[in-house]
């Protein structure tokens, strides 16, 4: 039969969580329909009808602010726990959320509490106006949170890939009011003792009726490599609660240099101040144009003598599910199963491409063996039989990668001026009525630990 081939959308999707208390963590997904939709459609907040604050409100006492919501930073509205007391490690974990160290990207906290790590989770639920959602994993047997705080270059260096697996399902010949396949960005899985939130989970469940189990055929994570040895550990324990995996992503993006703001004193502080009176910082057009390096791969982005970002390169893990394997093995490099490739410095993803397509279509495989479960008395052969070609062009996921760096960069810029030139800073709040003692009082005195990893015999090395 003739070879269809997807053609992702260029439109760029967000969706935030929802501000109900009662949802737990809602994900940001992608829906596929039978609608003629652009696969890739911009995602919106819903409207929400808030009634309009009493006139003349008095202000608050002591300092206290009435929760509204700065630029980068995560809207910790007191007023909302008046039912909770915040405990000293929640309240560790919460100070990490609201200002992150760039440089400890990824945090472990020891002694949280099951009903601790409810309360966090929530927050998180809250959040609104940042950029990029943290990342949770909790360990209820250890009572050990696992923060991962993605920056922007982590998140989007994996949205093409998202887009054209989108696009690949999209033109499915399956039944749409069957079974309903979703790709998720910050989708919960409960596995053995823990809780985890994968960077990308496929799911696939009926329509017809409450939902009697839920197949996860594929996960993806992105990292930074710095982080690798973690990453293909949570892959691991991911397919581990989910034999029926038959694709698994890993996604490591490698910066040569471990970021640092300006000196106060320094080329960088002298020329862009951009103002006296009430400096604001250099649009992104105007602060790229003072870029003294070429613009590629392993070349640091240095502005005014310093080197706001430097991609070094992007690592793609690729490995299928074999015909006769009980689950997908993340240690095993055998080119059966698995495939490398670099999206830069240089360019070699042909491996890679052709994994990507073989897992599609055990993905397409899965859906049809799921379809006849749920009803075993119709045609699927159509689905079964569809050759769909993933829509891969990597040269295009080559340049997205390095418009985020140049986005990266100019972040950076913008908090870091910020506070060099305006004072922005987060004060801790004294006398604080809702501080309690901790829930899990045997562990207080373990402190929060940034997570080290380097590449170990557990783990691939090319």
């Amino acid at each position: 039969m003739p070879t269809a081939v997807a053609r992702a959308d260029k439109i760029s999707y967000y969706s935030s969580f929802g501000a109900k208390s009662f949802r737990r963590c809602k994900t940001r997904t992608i829906s596929i329909t039978s609608e003629a939709a652009p696969v890739l459609a911009e995602w919106k907040k819903p409207n929400v009808i808030k009634q309009a604050p009493p006139p003349l409100r008095p202000p608050l006492k002591n300092g206290a602010h009435n929760g509204t919501c700065i630029k980068r930073s995560l809207p910790l509205e007191k007023w909302s726990f008046h039912s909770e007391l915040l405990t000293p490690i929640a309240r560790e974990v919460l100070r990490y959320l609201i200002l992150p160290n760039p440089s400890q990207r990824l945090m472990e906290f020891h002694g949280v509490g099951p009903r601790e790590f409810k309360l966090i989770e929530h927050v998180v639920g809250e959040m609104d106006r940042i950029l990029t959602k943290p990342r949770l994993s909790y360990r209820y047997d250890k009572h050990l949170l696992t923060v991962d705080m993605p920056s922007i270059l982590h998140e989007r260096s994996f949205d093409y890939l998202k887009d054209v697996i989108a696009a690949y399902i999209l033109f499915l010949p399956y039944n749409r009011e069957l079974i309903s396949p979703i790709l998720h960005m910050n989708y919960p899985l409960k596995l053995t003792d823990q809780l985890v939130t994968p960077d990308l989970t496929m799911t696939l469940t009926a329509v017809d009726g409450a939902p009697q189990v839920v197949i996860v055929p594929s996960v993806g994570e992105c990292a930074v490599s710095q982080n690798r040895a973690h990453v293909f550990d949570k892959v691991e324990n991911e397919i581990f609660a989910h034999p029926e995996a038959v694709l698994a992503i890993i996604v490591l993006v490698h910066e040569a240099i471990s970021y640092e703001s300006p000196q106060d004193i320094s080329t960088a502080s002298t020329l862009l101040h951009n103002g006296t009176d009430n400096p604001e910082p250099l649009s992104l057009r105007d602060f790229l144009q003072l870029r003294s390096t070429p613009r590629s791969f392993n070349q640091p982005i240095r502005i005014t003598d310093h080197d706001w970002a430097h991609l070094e390169s992007v690592e793609y893990f690729v490995w299928v599910k074999g015909d006769n394997q009980e689950r997908i093995d993340v240690r095993n490099t055998n080119p059966q199963f698995m495939a490398y490739g670099t999206l830069g410095p240089v360019l070699q993803m042909d491996a890679v491409t052709a994994m990507l397509q073989r897992g599609m279509n055990k993905v397409r495989d899965s859906m049809v063996n799921f379809s006849r479960m749920l009803d075993n008395t119709r045609d699927f052969s159509a689905l079964e039989e569809a050759e769909v070609r993933v829509p891969l062009n990597w040269n295009l996921g080559a340049k997205l990668v390095m418009t985020t760096a140049d986005l990266t960069a100019h972040q950076r810029y913008e908090a870091w001026h910020e506070v060099r030139f305006k004072g922005a800073k987060c004060t801790e709040q004294n006398n604080d009525p809702f501080y309690c003692p901790s829930e899990s009082d045997n562990n207080s005195s373990e402190s929060a630990t940034p997570c080290h990893s380097t590449a170990t015999a557990d783990t691939i090395n090319y």
